[in-house]
């Protein structure tokens, strides 16, 4: 008998611009001030792309609008460290050039993406981190704030829960890591990613969202990419990487690559997590093994969607039990018309979970089709309500197929 339940990934096209708000599921009461922020950092993106800009800058563009939300875990919005400290992560890459800059341990810049931008511009690194980062970013001239900007009493809440329990929150609900990728008007991929990283991490934890390969990749000749999840295993996968090279290497579409990555590599390493990959062809993937995961794109045709996307439930595989539940149901509310009537039904029934039991699917099969066919009887012999037949023969078919 095979109860599994596969999670397909929608095939997305036509898409120039898509964004997403962290892995994992957002509460309803939550979901409209969220979708509010992401349509306004999917408009941005969409204007800049729209007006001749590259798809870096619609990507950064889009990203700060994320940041200065109190709502996601990124810039404004960002997680305590396990000092009470927060210290930002981010990355940027263009698929043009494999350009690329990123920070890790960012205490005073406002905006961490914008100063991934700057290194890639200004600067012959790659990556800066901690006091060197802020440097940099203050050399730049670009805007600085005090630890006390980042402070929100969500975040302060999440951090006495962690240190209650005495761990950083490994497996935080919503991982909260915001990310972004493009196709502007010359065809060029961009990518990009911005965390606060986990509650009450250690002091100078990195995770995957700076790391080149990890967090955030972009390849004119494979797709772009940023990922949300289990940081250290994502690092240890090179998940943003591999997506991109299985479609460049292996021709995969996006779609099947992204599956792949999301769905079956990182979590045979013990990882959960999302993604959303862009290809030049403006196909979109958004796979997620983490209950769930926020995001939203813009068409070509310029419609701007948000998407709550949560993994739908599996339902528990009906059982002989079940079915006998609903006879017993059905005979309280006098839907037979005796109790022989009754006697039949969960007499043929008690046969068929003997073979149940000892996994006898032929069997089963066969028998659960006598059952049918007793419900028909019953049915034309005016022995059994028809509320009662078509619930009853509804289950009969779904228990054969579960064992077929």
């Amino acid at each position: 008998m095979d109860s599994s339940a596969e999670q397909e990934d929608p095939e997305q096209e036509d898409i120039m611009f898509a964004i997403h708000g962290g892995s994992g599921t957002v509460a309803e009461d939550e979901q409209d001030d969220q979708r509010e922020v992401m349509e306004e950092a999917l408009e941005a993106g969409k204007n800049t792309i729209e007006g001749g800009g590259t798809s870096v800058e619609a990507v950064e563009e889009a990203i700060v609008i994320l940041e200065d939300s109190p709502l996601l875990n990124a810039g404004r919005g960002s997680v305590f460290n396990t000092d009470a400290a927060h210290e930002l992560d981010a990355s940027l890459m263009n698929g043009e050039d494999l350009e690329a800059g990123a920070v890790a341990g960012v205490k005073n810049i406002k905006n961490p993406i914008t100063l991934t931008h700057e290194i890639m511009e200004e600067s012959e690194h790659v990556m800066l981190g901690g006091d060197g980062a802020d440097l940099f970013g203050i050399e730049q001239g670009l805007e600085t704030v005090t630890q006390d900007y980042f402070f929100t009493e969500r975040r302060w809440e999440q951090l006495l829960d962690a240190k209650d329990e005495d761990e950083a929150d490994t497996e935080d609900e919503n991982h909260g890591t915001v990310g972004a990728v493009g196709l502007d008007e010359n065809d060029n991929l961009a990518a990009g990613t911005s965390t606060g990283g986990l509650t009450n991490k250690a002091v100078g934890r990195i995770g995957d969202s700076p790391i080149i390969g990890a967090g955030t990749y972009a390849d004119n000749n494979g797709v772009a990419v940023s990922a949300t999840g289990t940081g250290e295993v994502f690092i240890r996968g090179t998940a943003a990487r591999d997506i991109s090279a299985l479609v460049e290497i292996d021709e995969q579409s996006v779609y099947e690559a992204a599956e792949a990555v999301v769905e079956e590599n990182m979590p045979a390493l013990g990882a959960t997590g999302a993604v959303i990959a862009l290809d030049h062809d403006g196909n979109l993937a958004s796979p997620f093994s983490s209950g769930g995961l926020s995001y939203g794109y813009v068409t070509n045709d310029g419609e701007i969607v948000v998407e709550f996307a949560e993994e739908e439930d599996e339902d528990e595989p009906i059982t002989v039990a079940d079915i006998n539940e609903s006879v017993e149901r059905f005979d309280e509310e006098g839907e037979f018309a005796s109790e022989e009537a009754v006697q039949a039904l969960t007499t043929h029934l008690t046969s068929v979970s003997h073979y149940e039991d000892q996994e006898e699917a032929e069997n089963v099969v066969q028998h659960m089709g006598g059952f049918k066919d007793l419900l028909e009887h019953q049915l034309d012999n005016d022995l059994t309500s028809e509320e009662a037949f078509d619930e009853l023969y509804a289950q009969s078919e779904e228990l054969i197929d579960q064992w077929e």
